[in-house]
């Protein structure tokens, strides 16, 4: 019983720093880090999430959270028209378009049912640059769907569908956690 003790925690030992090298990225000293604020294209499509947002929202939004995430990896992000520090993050653009889908349900006893339900897209493209010199470019998008719920009714045999909701919110946090840490990770490697 003692040896499993033991191997136990050597294995302990030996995950933990891979553990916690995959959070953040901590800088060893503080940088300096010029967002570009004058080339963000926001751009929206209509539809009912996306009705609540507006470009100068978002734009801010990103700002803020991003500036206050990447503070925590001694990165220090200053914005303006034009700063002189070596680092440059251009976030080029962020766009959200909304569309309607469908989705077959096939409940026993009770035929084909077609639910409607609403996606939303963020497509995100940024990049890093050091002395002028890009470092790396970055296009990703995040795919959110309404979830799709089975409800029983006391009064019929075949389900009632209903959808969840989508965080507009939450998509743009995911985004700015996804710009923090490659933009981070990018900075200590150039350093």
């Amino acid at each position: 019983m003692k040896n499993h003790s033991f191997l136990s925690m050597v294995w302990l030992c030996l995950l933990f720093p891979l553990v916690s090298s995959c959070g953040k990225v901590q800088l060893p000293v503080e940088t300096p880090l010029f967002l570009d604020q004058t080339s963000v294209a926001v751009s929206f499509d209509s539809g009912n999430y996306l009705n609540n947002w507006n470009r100068v929202d978002t734009k801010t939004y990103v700002e803020s959270k991003l500036t206050t995430l990447m503070q925590e990896n001694r990165v220090e992000v200053q914005g303006g028209l034009f700063v002189n520090t070596p680092f440059k993050l251009t976030i080029r653009s962020i766009r959200f378009e909304q569309k309607t889908g469908t989705a077959i349900r096939c409940p026993e006893d009770c035929g084909i049912v077609t639910v409607s339900r609403e996606k939303v897209r963020l497509d995100v493209a940024f990049a890093l640059h050091k002395n002028g010199q890009l470092i790396k470019k970055w296009d990703f998008c995040n795919v959110a769907k309404e979830s799709i719920y089975e409800d029983y009714s006391p009064y019929s045999d075949c389900p009632v569908y209903s959808t969840g909701t989508i965080s507009v919110e939450s998509m743009l946090d995911r985004c700015i956690e996804k710009i923090q840490q490659k933009v981070s990770r990018r900075m200590k490697n150039n350093l």
